[in-house]
């Protein structure tokens, strides 16, 4: 193929190579090897990952986990289930059971109990259902409203309470704060007997992030 320039005609140098290796094929073949041989000392600096976090997505999450792993990883091994669900199966009550049986089974499963190490608070877990059942619990402004409403009424009573009704308003605070969630440890049959309720109700409040 020739190229046209003005009054000039350029041949195409991939047909110049090609004729220069047919010509002179040892000539090629040297220059071939030589620069392969210049480009051999960059190849130290190419990394290839095909580790296992090569294939998770890169985001929060699982960098968190990778700070983690990288804190501990002389002492710790992570064990990840992944359960692939199809969309709209988290407002299914039937998803978080199977999701807490999953977990539940992990946390029971006596070859790792004995080495089970407590890395988020006082649990060796932390599991999608864990995580929603603990919100429920201790964090969701609908299930907790009505003890918080109770305690603050108890807390305003005591407040003006007099020396003839001091008695009934501090049994009444003491009541209320009774009432107050206890923190416990989720286990693996606190994840069986889940009671997840309607997920389409409380769902949307955990995704937009509210909180008491």
């Amino acid at each position: 193929m020739l190229w046209e320039n003005g009054d000039e005609k350029l041949q195409n140098p991939f047909n110049v190579l090609t004729d220069y290796s047919v010509k002179k094929p040892k000539s090629a073949l040297l220059i071939c090897l030589l620069l392969v041989l210049l480009l051999m000392p960059n190849a130290m600096f190419i990394n290839f990952d095909n580790s296992e976090d090569a294939f998770f997505p890169d985001n929060e999450t699982v960098r968190l986990l990778n700070d983690v792993e990288d804190e501990y990883q002389a002492e710790v091994d992570f064990i990840r289930i992944i359960d692939r669900i199809e969309e709209g199966d988290l407002k299914k009550s039937d998803t978080w059971e199977e999701l807490a049986t999953i977990e539940a089974t992990l946390i029971d499963n006596e070859n790792l109990k004995e080495y089970q190490y407590p890395l988020f608070g006082v649990q060796s877990h932390n599991g999608l259902a864990s995580s929603a059942m603990q919100w429920l619990m201790y964090q969701d402004p609908v299930n907790a409203e009505k003890w918080m409403v109770n305690l603050s009424q108890a807390i305003a009573e005591t407040s003006v309470a007099d020396n003839e009704t001091i008695n009934d308003s501090l049994n009444n605070l003491s009541y209320a704060i009774n009432d107050i969630p206890s923190l416990i440890t989720i286990n693996g049959s606190t994840l069986k007997n889940w009671d997840t309720g309607n997920p389409t109700e409380w769902l949307p409040r955990l995704d937009d992030g509210l909180n008491i």
